[in-house]
């Protein structure tokens, strides 16, 4: 009857209508108005009952269009070697800080910063007082340019002492030729031999003024290497004078949250004193109380999935298992290091964060992929798809692995789960498969270019989280394997997708921001039947 009823709105509207009189039919007869039933509740029911029929006709209209079902995507239940885990309860510690240190003794002045700030690396957190270290550096540029011109002055007399030399030489050259043939004719009697003599005087003449200029040269080269090695000095000190008031600069060594803050803004600090710490978001740890039981099957279970306050699951791995246990709980305290950053919601001492521990060996499991569960009031569900059906499972989680969740039970290895378009389907909807809405011909396909990138996108709504798949390029961009059309503009990025829910489709407006390989935005959902338009936060990376 409720199949012919879903077909003709105006029965079903009458049906309901005159099952609301009978509901309200008393002993004495017909509906009578008192105090307590008004005309307003009565019209408050009938605008329900339209609604109802609206929906009614909704789902059909959106069955009719998608081909006799709802339009979903579905995967394989497969069988994973696994443990079964528990869920402990650990909390996010800082393990390490990065401090911004004095460089030398002196006055210092702090930046325009509080406790809380956000710098990035090289923030300028502080200067030292530089007045001697720039006194030093130009009295130290006076001795280097004094240096130099001795250099040069030491140059320039080498330089024409060798000159000078070259010319002794060949005077030298000619004065021996001549005193050779000066005793050559004495002795044959054609020649004085006070001739002789002479010319051989003035050939050691010129010998001994060559001596006496190599040895001008040799001292002048000595000037040169010492005035060289003084220049090289000074510049020495200049270089290392110039780095110290560089350092008097004192920036953040990393980037992250000013978690201490010397208390005066200016005054005296010894070389070493620590005049601000900053917390990286790549420097925290997790610590957990961990059953003394589970600890050999962590050694074996390489990483572990954790959670930040619901949000996607996360990896964090084994670092060490402290050497003390607490004999009144049988636990031990246990540090994980987080694999990627610490969501900034978390970054604080203290903030708790779920781990799923292993506590048994691994064993054969049913896994589904984690966006084929769906969070109902009192467990979880998943749909099978059977026959062209929904068929609701309530299904028994035993953790995450990966990127798929572990059922211990309502889901056998080899069911076809939905994992997309589930969020609205009941038991026994009609579904249809995305594989089977092919393109009818190649030309109909969009054309994705060579760029192509593939995002997976995350959100969480009071409803459980949820996800899409996203592919930009610089031909086409699809959503959910539908083609979309995308607005760029610089790092910014808005795109609408729809998707079908039972009383028909919304659209899912995505506002975000790209940067690198991740992606942050808000969604805005519009066309749901009450009229209203949440709005919730979603992340996305490229797979």
């Amino acid at each position: 009857m409720l199949n012919k009823l879903r077909h003709d709105p105006t029965r079903l509207l009458g049906f309901i209508t005159g099952h609301f009189l009978i509901g309200r039919m008393t002993t004495n007869g017909p509906i009578r108005l008192t105090h307590t039933q008004s005309p307003g509740s009565i019209l408050q029911y009938l605008a329900l009952s339209c609604f109802i029929v609206l929906s009614t006709i909704n789902i059909a209209h959106a069955q009719s269009r998608g081909g006799g079902g709802t339009s979903v995507e579905t995967d394989i239940a497969k069988t994973q070697q696994a443990s079964t885990n528990a869920d402990i309860q650990g909390q996010i510690l800082s393990s390490m800080r990065h401090g911004v240190i004095a460089s030398r003794a002196g006055m210092y002045r702090l930046e325009e910063i509080e406790i809380g700030d956000r710098v990035e690396k090289g923030t300028l957190i502080a200067r030292l007082d530089t007045d001697d270290l720039v006194f030093q550096r130009d009295q130290a540029k006076i001795q280097y340019r004094d240096a130099e011109l001795r250099l040069n002055e030491s140059k320039d007399s080498a330089a024409a002492e060798k000159e000078s030399l070259s010319l002794l030489i060949e005077q030298r050259s000619l004065l021996q030729l001549r005193a050779e043939r000066a005793a050559e004719l004495s002795r044959a009697k054609a020649l004085s031999t006070e001739a002789a003599e002479t010319a051989q005087n003035a050939y050691l003449s010129v010998r001994q003024q060559v001596l006496n200029k190599e040895n001008a040269i040799r001292r002048l080269t000595f000037q040169i290497e010492q005035n060289t090695l003084a220049t090289q000095r000074l510049s020495g000190q200049i270089a290392n004078i110039e780095q110290k008031i560089d350092e008097a600069a004192l920036r953040a060594p990393a980037s992250g949250q000013i978690v201490r803050l010397n208390p005066l803004k200016q005054g005296f600090a010894r070389q070493g004193d620590i005049l601000a710490e900053i917390q990286s978001a790549d420097d925290y740890e997790i610590l957990a109380q961990i059953p003394s039981g589970y600890l050999r099957f962590l050694r074996s279970a390489g990483d572990v999935a954790i959670s930040y306050g619901g949000g996607p699951a996360r990896q964090a791995r084994l670092r060490v298992i402290e050497p003390e246990e607490n004999q009144r709980t049988g636990t031990r305290p246990v540090r994980f290091t987080p694999i990627g950053s610490v969501p900034r919601l978390a970054q604080a001492d203290g903030a708790v964060v779920k781990l799923s521990i292993p506590t048994r060996p691994a064993a054969p499991v049913v896994t589904v992929p984690q966006d084929a569960v769906v969070p109902v009031s009192g467990g979880h569900v998943v749909f099978v798809a059977k026959d062209g059906k929904a068929s609701r499972q309530i299904v028994k989680l035993g953790g995450p692995i990966g990127g798929d969740m572990i059922i211990l039970s309502g889901i056998k290895a080899g069911d076809k789960v939905v994992v997309r378009g589930n969020e609205g389907l009941s038991n026994g909807t009609a579904i249809r498969e995305k594989s089977d809405e092919k393109p009818k011909t190649a030309a109909d396909a969009p054309k994705l270019a060579a760029d192509a990138k593939v995002w997976k996108l995350d959100w969480t709504t009071n409803r459980g989280p949820g996800s899409a798949e996203l592919t930009l390029s610089s031909g086409a961009n699809l959503y959910e394997g539908t083609a979309i059309e995308v607005v760029r503009d610089g790092d910014k990025i808005s795109f609408v997708g729809e998707r079908m829910l039972p009383f028909g489709p919304i659209q899912m407006v995505h506002e975000g921001v790209i940067s690198g390989d991740k992606m942050t935005g808000s969604i805005t959902m519009k066309g749901l039947p009450n009229g209203r338009e949440p709005k919730f936060d979603f992340s996305g990376a490229v797979k």
